[in-house]
């Protein structure tokens, strides 16, 4: 786009790039950014875990929902590790900031999972999370997961 010339600046035609390639672009970036597992709607059957918190000291969870879930906590001796459950609770929150620790002690990675237990159609709104209580613990380690029902 080309605008008229400006008399303060001598004459010179000032030309300014049209913006509507670039936002298109940024739009293609957005759409194409992975869902986060641990925050948004499920459907009826499904599955979604946090990354693991590798922590001594064990993890404290919080956790909010528009109904009740099966919230769990899992815990493995390494990072890609098999999953032991340590933490099983049927409520809509978990509001009282509880201090997971695995029984046999130790640095373990924790992972922290909710479940929509309902059958009908009805799409729950998770938002947990989970925080290591040592300060040599290690967060963000691997991905988030789901295992969602079709819609």
């Amino acid at each position: 786009m080309t605008l008229k010339p400006d008399p303060r600046s001598g004459g010179r035609r000032i030309t300014i790039p049209a913006l509507a390639p670039v936002a298109g672009l940024i739009g293609v970036a957005l759409v194409a950014v992975p869902a986060q597992a641990d925050a948004g709607c499920i459907p009826p059957g499904s599955t979604v875990c946090t990354d693991r918190t590798g922590s001594g000291a064990g993890v404290v969870i919080h956790a909010t929902n528009n109904g009740p879930a099966v919230w769990t906590v899992r815990a493995s001796s390494t990072a890609g590790g098999a999953e032991t459950e340590i933490f099983r609770r049927v409520t809509a929150d978990i509001d009282t900031y509880p201090t997971i620790v695995h029984p046999d002690g130790g640095f373990r990675f924790y992972r922290m999972c909710a479940t929509n237990p309902r059958t009908d159609e009805f799409r729950m709104v998770v938002i947990f999370n989970m925080t290591g209580k040592d300060p040599a613990g290690q967060a963000g380690v691997g991905p988030h997961t789901a295992v969602l029902t079709p819609q």
